[in-house]
């Protein structure tokens, strides 16, 4: 995922000096590769630690893994780095989180949670169209994504739609066979079902097993039924079907950073939630998986094996 952060960055055309710190040979010429596929007038400076960097960024990208990132983090805000795009989910348990946001606050800085489908253009339509303050019923399905990996986009999501970030999420009905996570033997994965809730809207979000199966985001008030299939880059209004000119537009890492950097460097801000106003979801998260793992296996986590 850095990779394609770093070749975000790249499309920027405002001469830029980007430092990147690397210390794996293997993921630095992949990076480099997908860097050759985009001409640009950037300074690319390339390291293997944290202490090599001598002077403050304008922005900085956190693309580790969730284990160890609030360390990281903690080191950059002592070299005087301020601002931070960090990916979810951002850390793996509430002690950590309170940490984090208390660091920030010490240090007089700001981060914010990579929650990209805010700057997708589709969904700020479909946000406008749905923004009348009426309960929702969203629901998302789809096979094999992964719950522990690719639940907290969905749930951002609903909680823009909803304007509300405490969402109370239910896992009872996750599926009783965790898998292990395609990022590696510290991390779980999860399917089945989970639910939130928010005043009077509701979420429902389902990964089945089943092969085959694109991923539909259906999002339901009074006045619309809005089926979403991302896979297809199609919409449909079920209770306006004469809308036809619904088109939904898939975008991509490389898209997305590129719009939120340009943004905080231009304006000091985002659309994306920034970190203290995600402290609630990180936490129903956290427990909602660790209370499964604790129904399965018997075994207590202090930290949630997710990334």
């Amino acid at each position: 995922i850095g990779s394609r952060h770093l070749q975000a960055v790249s499309k920027i055309e405002d001469p830029l000096e980007i430092h990147i710190i690397e210390p794996n040979d293997n993921s630095k010429k992949i990076a480099q590769r997908r860097l050759e596929q985009n001409v640009s007038n950037h300074e690319y400076i390339w390291h293997k630690d944290i202490k090599e960097i001598n002077q403050k960024s304008d922005i900085t990208i956190i693309a580790t893994s969730a284990i160890n990132r609030v360390q990281i983090i903690k080191e950059l805000l002592k070299l005087k780095h301020k601002k931070f795009l960090i990916e979810k989910i951002v850390c793996q348990s509430i002690d950590e989180y309170k940490e984090l946001i208390n660091e920030l606050k010490k240090f007089n800085s700001v981060g914010w949670v990579n929650t990209p489908r805010r700057y997708f253009s589709s969904y700020k339509i479909i946000q406008d169209i749905i923004s009348k303050n009426e309960p929702i019923e969203m629901k998302i399905t789809g096979a094999n994504f992964g719950l522990g990996t690719n639940a907290i986009h969905f749930i951002d999501l609903f909680a823009w739609f909803v304007k509300d970030f405490k969402i109370k999420l239910d896992g009872s009905l996750l599926d009783d066979e965790i898998l292990e996570n395609k990022r590696g033997v510290n991390y779980l994965e999860f399917l089945g079902i989970i639910h939130g809730i928010s005043n009077k809207s509701h979420l429902k979000i389902e990964s089945t097993k089943k092969d085959g199966i694109p991923v539909k985001v259906e999002i339901k008030n009074e006045q619309h039924q809005l089926i979403i299939n991302e896979n297809k880059q199609e919409i449909q209004d079920l209770l306006n079907p004469d809308k036809k000119n619904l088109k939904f537009n898939n975008e991509f890492v490389s898209n997305t950073t590129k719009k939120i950097i340009e943004d905080i460097l231009s304006l000091g801000d985002c659309d994306l939630p920034k970190i203290y106003e995600h402290e609630y979801i990180h936490n129903e998260i956290f427990s909602m998986f660790n209370q499964h793992i604790y129904k399965i296996t018997g075994k207590k986590h202090s930290k949630c094996p997710i990334t």
